[in-house]
């Protein structure tokens, strides 16, 4: 359900969300059975919720539906199965010529990339924000603040318990149009965590240096720059630079931390073809195992979810990252296709993922967290997805039909050897009505 009140207020609801379908990592019992002294990202391994990854509980029997047959609809027919944590979409926006400010839960995302976006990624399902911007034809300066569910520390209990202190992330961002062809863009970043429950407003200033922030039991900084470039008639050029720890030559004695950055870039092309519209993207991301973790305060987030039903363990916790989907050590390359004639449009796109040992659950020192793809297992991912769509307009209807391939396999660096593939296909149908 979709409805907005000119251009002041939206709203968005949706009774089913959709997340993956649930994986034997899900199920995995090592989140229960480390010693309570040891922490895994920010999280203490005794504190895991009974919902443990994305969707699944620690009791295969609580299940949500939707993610247990081989076909799966958005009309769910049983209450115990509802989630009800919407609206997902909800946005109250005032603003004049030059200036916005708006309190919102949507989606974020703050870059061209297609792969991912380092600071804020529209993977995620929503966030609950403040956003102030202001703008010219060349300058844009935007302020955002994200209030986030704070780490989870309760095992049991029922859909009551409320968690306590305050996580919030602010960030800023520049916007320079050099020239008509090329645009800078500064991203800094500021995730505050403290159990507690206490806020200086002081740190609020929006204008403020947040790397000038520094006790690292409360504060983790991030920053990011990118690039582009507008060379050609129809061509264009992007490039992401994502900084999230780095050592200076005074701290390197002092600093175990390794060093933690991504980058991102990419190509796009678009063109006529017949009275067609032909696009196409290429891209390739790079990160370093250690981005977006830390001992302390890091930007793996939690956001609580709530289940309709009366049974224990009503609530969960859906882990994430608050940027590039993919987080550290990985290498990934995206090639997009797409046709556009009339009503209907084709897509043809293909993603390679490369990933080390390194994940949002991984103990860092456990594993060589200096060095991109550096322990002995690596795990590729290949997936080819075919779409195509319809719009009937004058029945306000579109219709979409969508086949993905999907191919891993485990690569053993000191056997030089390759794991048999395992192979899966997905098909997806759809509907859409807009009044």
């Amino acid at each position: 359900l979709d409805m907005a009140m000119k251009n002041y207020f939206y709203l968005y609801i949706d009774g089913q969300f959709g997340y993956g379908l649930a994986t034997s990592k899900d199920l995995q019992s090592t989140f229960y059975t480390v010693d309570s002294s040891t922490t895994i990202g920010s999280y203490n391994a005794t504190d895991f919720p009974s919902f443990v990854g994305t969707i699944t509980p620690n009791q295969a029997s609580n299940g949500l539906v939707q993610y247990k047959p081989v076909f799966a609809s958005n009309l769910i027919l049983s209450p115990n199965d509802w989630e009800y944590n919407w609206p997902k979409r909800a946005v109250f926006s005032v603003g004049g010529d030059s200036w916005n400010l708006n309190v919102s839960r949507d989606r974020l995302s703050w870059g061209n990339s297609h792969i991912g976006n380092f600071i804020f990624d529209n993977h995620l399902d929503y966030l609950d924000y403040l956003r102030f911007d202001t703008f010219s034809p060349k300058f844009k300066f935007e302020s955002l603040f994200v209030f986030l569910t704070p780490y989870p520390n309760q095992t049991t209990g029922s859909s009551e318990q409320i968690d306590t202190g305050v996580r919030i992330f602010m960030a800023h961002r520049f916007e320079f149009v050099i020239f008509n062809a090329l645009k800078l863009s500064l991203d800094e970043g500021l995730m505050y965590y403290n159990k507690n429950g206490s806020l200086n407003l002081a740190y609020l200033n929006p204008s403020s240096l947040y790397h000038n922030l520094s006790d690292r039991n409360l504060f983790n900084a991030i920053a990011s720059l990118e690039l582009d470039y507008s060379f050609a008639p129809r061509w264009k050029a992007y490039l992401q630079f994502c900084m999230d720890q780095a050592k200076s030559t005074n701290e390197e004695e002092n600093n175990a931390e390794p060093n933690a950055m991504g980058i991102s870039g990419g190509l796009s092309f678009v063109n006529t073809v017949g009275k067609g519209t032909y696009t196409t993207n290429l891209e390739g991301a790079v990160t370093s195992p250690a981005l977006y973790r830390r001992d302390k305060v890091d930007f793996v987030i939690a956001q609580r979810h709530i289940r309709f039903t009366t049974i224990d363990k009503a609530f969960y916790y859906v882990y994430d990252y608050l940027g590039f989907p993919y987080g550290g050590d990985a290498v990934v390359l995206q090639w997009e296709n797409s046709f556009k004639r009339d009503s209907w449009q084709l897509e043809a796109n293909f993603v390679s993922v490369l990933h080390g040992d390194t994940s949002m659950f991984t103990d860092l020192t456990t594993v060589n967290a200096s060095t991109l793809l550096g322990n002995n297992t690596l795990y590729w991912t290949n997936v080819g997805t075919l779409k195509g769509s319809y719009e009937w307009e004058n029945l306000h209807l579109t219709g979409t039909c969508e086949m993905d391939v999907i191919g891993k396999t485990d690569y053993d660096k000191s056997n030089r050897s390759f794991d048999s593939w395992s192979w899966d296909t997905q098909f997806v149908f759809g509907v859409k009505y807009v009044l």
